[in-house]
């Protein structure tokens, strides 16, 4: 028996073993609690450290399962439609996997060759998408007009830091994600917690930003909680200096005339934008 079922009861996650296509797969979520921030901090959405955590299992369990003989691997595909297919989730009208715990959940689908019965713990119940529109109402980007377009998503414009300035109020004081579709949900819980200390001390906007303009080797701490491939100066720094223009840090402006000489093109110009516009509004 693969070692995933274990490793899961132990953890409290929830998952279904299906098969689909001729392939015997476990299809399993983590649910998380989003982070609340004070107001001098900026914000990574509390979904990466969930997201860390998910792979970091799939991790031992492919290794344990290959020590045991059990071939084990991460699904190749399209995760949101195998869940929906599994009734374990149904994707909403913002593009995202609603289970019977919310849409905060971070979802993984092992191919193995370990089952020899079914394992069910998840509940029949999946919640239905309303007509409430709130998720479309609360997008700032006007991603979900319709349907969903994933090249308007924030998250999109995030990673390609294509922002003008009218822009800028779509990320707040956001370095890493946007959850506002998920926040306004009905079927998501109210219920917030502080991230972990290392980074409550870390995102202090006047720290932060003194550590992200000496690269990678000043947020090397995000490591071990994000993994390493979210660990993005360029991106953190660009989106640091917007919430400096949202939140109006007139104590980090100093931080902003340093990143006009960073050798980025795309940081010299949100610098250049916020220092332009910074008192105009």
């Amino acid at each position: 028996m693969t070692s995933a079922i274990e490793i899961f009861n132990s953890n409290g996650i929830k998952y279904r073993t299906v098969r689909d296509n001729q392939d015997d797969l476990i299809v399993f979520y983590i649910h998380y609690e989003p982070f609340e921030y004070e107001s001098d901090e900026f914000e990574i959405d509390s979904y990466y450290l969930a997201s860390n955590k998910l792979h970091g299992l799939e991790k031992t369990i492919i290794e344990t399962d290959k020590n045991n003989g059990v071939i084990t691997r991460v699904y190749d595909g399209y995760y949101k439609q195998i869940f929906d297919r599994a009734g374990v989730g149904r994707i909403f009208k913002n593009n995202l996997l609603c289970t019977s715990d919310g849409s905060n959940v971070v979802l993984g689908i092992l191919v193995t060759n370990g089952l020899d019965k079914d394992y069910d713990t998840i509940p029949d119940f999946v919640p239905k998408c309303i007509d409430c529109d709130a998720c479309l109402i609360a997008c700032p980007s006007n991603a979900i007009d319709g349907e969903y377009e994933r090249v308007k998503c924030v998250r999109n414009s995030m990673d390609t830091l294509d922002f003008e300035l009218n822009e800028f109020a779509y990320t707040g004081k956001s370095i890493l994600g946007c959850n506002k579709c998920r926040t306004v949900c009905p079927f998501n819980k109210a219920d917030y917690v502080r991230p972990p200390d290392i980074m409550r001390d870390n995102l202090k906007a006047d720290k932060f930003l003194s550590d992200v303009l000496n690269g990678k080797k000043g947020i090397a701490w995000l490591t071990d909680l994000i993994g390493i491939n979210y660990v993005r100066p360029v991106k953190m720094l660009s989106l640091a200096l917007i919430a400096v223009y949202n939140m109006r840090y007139d104590n980090c402006l100093n931080y902003v005339e340093k990143a006009l000489t960073h050798q980025d093109e795309r940081v010299r110009r949100i610098a250049k934008l916020v220092l332009d516009n910074y008192g105009k509004n």
